[in-house]
């Protein structure tokens, strides 16, 4: 009797143990499962990391709603613009089909040299790092933007960039490119077919495109060059879904960079079918609220004629807060104008400025930003000075 007791008792033992043990393996099948699904998101290490903090983070802001305010590096004065976006033509070849240029009511021009080299010294005087040398115009159509980047790298710009649709980047200004110090240019190049290309670009010519750029980057390698670092962006939309992974099997071995770009709709001024939901930059992955745009902190949008514009989806300069002719970027980044702005976006009062209430691409603060300011707040206390916008 004892003994089937014992027998018993060590099978309810082993049953328990197999239990336990089989419990145990299930959960680590599921967790690793769920890892492994995570990380196809988040492939490496570091936005794990981030990501982790993050999802901490969203929980505390539940049981805490003013978290944001009290540790994120928001005021109405901002120090001067590490990014300078001047205008330096707005006019171009192209009908882009997701580009709100044919609507432009504004003159059209180039920005005189003198009033951009103006902005470059002081730019680079007060310590800006990036300066993007276009905006709704075609870049190349500029015959002195060879001499305008060269200078912006003599006064000491640390990177230099230009986006273009590469229509007119023939061999000739590949190599003023090359010349000029340049740092990063973006083709723009939406389809890998003919019929989807010249329906997306209208007025250019896809062989044309296509024959530049193949030319831009071979030069770039016969030289040995290390810069500019050459980026080949598609706009994923409607038109272009089904030619996306052509496009990356096209350009994958030889641009430096592939870009795939949300549209979207410059904050309800253009109409595009495809713009469901909000890109924001952070956001979709980590679904955080929305902040303060970020741009009205660390931007400054210059207009072909030197009017200062909150964003650059502001197409025909609707929202003004200065104009270089008359006073310096510096006094204008802080101007009662550009303070009110700021201080709309700290109350999340976004409905009284109409660029920004529809909008559904600003820029979400860095999600490594976000990261850093939580674990200060929980390991240090409150450090939000000693944070930056783009870090």
């Amino acid at each position: 009797m004892v003994t089937f007791m014992n027998l018993d008792f060590n099978l309810n033992i082993f049953i328990t143990i197999a239990l336990i043990a089989f419990i145990t393996i299930m959960i680590a099948y599921i967790v690793n499962i769920t890892i492994k699904q995570y990380l196809k998101k988040v492939p490496n290490l570091k936005e794990f990391f981030i990501s982790t903090i993050l999802y901490l983070y969203k929980l505390h802001l539940k049981l805490d709603p003013n978290l944001e305010k009290k540790i994120l590096p928001f005021e109405e004065e901002a120090p001067y613009p590490t990014l300078v976006h001047p205008e330096t033509i707005n006019v171009c070849n192209a009908k882009c089909i997701m580009c709100p240029y044919p609507k432009m009511t504004r003159k059209k021009g180039y920005m005189g040299k003198k009033m951009l080299y103006q902005l470059i010294d002081e730019s680079a005087a007060n310590g800006t790092k990036e300066m993007w040398l276009y905006m709704y115009g075609e870049p190349m159509l500029d015959q002195g933007l060879g001499e305008k980047i060269k200078y912006a790298k003599q006064k000491g710009i640390p990177i230099t960039y230009l986006s273009t649709n590469g229509s007119l980047l023939d061999e000739k200004k590949a190599q003023m490119i090359f010349d000029s110090g340049l740092d990063r240019i973006t083709i723009s190049f939406d389809g890998t077919t003919k019929e989807t290309y010249e329906k997306v670009r209208v007025n250019l010519n896809f062989e044309k495109t296509l024959q530049n750029t193949e030319t831009l980057l071979k030069l770039k390698k016969e030289k040995g060059l290390k810069k500019p670092e050459i980026t080949l962006q598609i706009i994923k939309m409607n038109n272009t879904n089904r030619e996306i992974k052509a496009f990356v099997n096209k350009w994958k071995n030889y641009a430096d960079v592939l870009d795939i770009k949300q549209v979207h709709d410059f904050a309800g001024q253009v109409e595009i079918e495809t713009n469901k939901g909000n890109w924001a930059v952070g956001l979709d992955k980590h679904d955080l609220p929305r902040l303060p745009c970020a741009w009205l902190w660390y931007k400054a949008i210059v207009l072909q004629n030197g009017d200062v514009a909150i964003c650059c989806f502001d197409y025909d300069g609707k929202v003004i807060v200065g104009n270089i002719k008359d006073t310096s970027m510096k006094e204008i980044w802080n101007s009662p104008k550009m303070k009110a702005i700021r201080r709309l976006h700290l109350k999340r009062d976004f409905g009284k400025i109409p660029l920004c209430n529809n909008c559904t691409a600003y820029q979400d603060i860095d999600p490594k930003i976000r990261t850093k300011a939580y674990l200060n707040y929980l390991t240090f206390g409150l450090y939000k000075d000693n944070l930056k916008l783009n870090d």
